[in-house]
């Protein structure tokens, strides 16, 4: 995991500054810290851009309320909060929204905060399959991984009901989740909403998530 900056893109912040400068970016703070953040927490280059979303009628209320969540982060994460973000469709914004939260705490928190991973962003699927496959590069990675996962202040469990776990993977989910609330740390899940939360996820890893606040994306 790099804390690299890459000058030949502009800076994602937005900064009115002529952010193309690269001496610009080497002395702003800002900009150290943010990089720092988001190059350590799991998201894809590409995704760094956020989109822009326009909520359809049925979700007003719901952005609404994500909204009011993005205002409050910095409480949502220090009071170890849970929240799931579902729909019963694809592409209605639930991980896009789950990145916002994301970023906003971390420009609520930039200023006097160690150069640490304080929140990350964990493709479900993706991991699961790499644990089943065996395919982490060296202990040294996976170990590095498992230290975010427990200690990050925040982690967001990307398309977590997206497909019926087995035993041993909702058994390996639950010991990082159970740990973190028992931590009182942050977790915000998105996915799609089962029918059966229990039959998707088994009892126990359901009961955990049940728990959170629902908010459901439906345009």
């Amino acid at each position: 995991m790099g804390d690299s900056i890459n000058y030949k893109v502009p800076c994602w912040f937005g900064c009115k500054r002529k952010s193309d400068n690269p001496d610009c970016r080497k002395t702003c703070h800002l900009y150290l810290h943010m990089n720092y953040f988001i190059t350590n927490c799991g998201m894809p280059d590409a995704d760094r851009y956020l989109k822009v979303l326009q909520p359809s009628e049925a979700d007003i209320e719901a952005f609404q309320r994500l909204e009011e969540l993005r205002s409050n982060i910095k409480s949502f994460v220090e009071d170890g909060k849970t929240l799931y973000i579902g729909s019963l469709e694809t592409e209605t914004g639930k991980t896009t929204w789950s990145i916002k939260l994301m970023y906003r705490y971390f420009y609520e928190i930039w200023s006097g905060s160690d150069f640490r991973p304080r929140g990350f962003f964990l493709y479900v699927p993706e991991f699961l399959q790499k644990i089943k496959l065996n395919e982490f590069k060296n202990s040294f990675e996976f170990k590095e991984l498992d230290s975010i996962l427990n200690n990050a202040d925040v982690v967001i469990w990307d398309d977590i009901t997206n497909q019926k776990l087995t035993d041993y993977e909702q058994n390996f989910l639950n010991t990082y989740i159970t740990r973190r609330i028992q931590r009182g740390k942050a977790n915000i899940f998105n996915g799609m909403i089962p029918e059966d939360f229990e039959q998707s996820l088994g009892n126990i890893l359901a009961s955990r998530i049940k728990k959170s606040e629902l908010i459901a994306l439906n345009g």
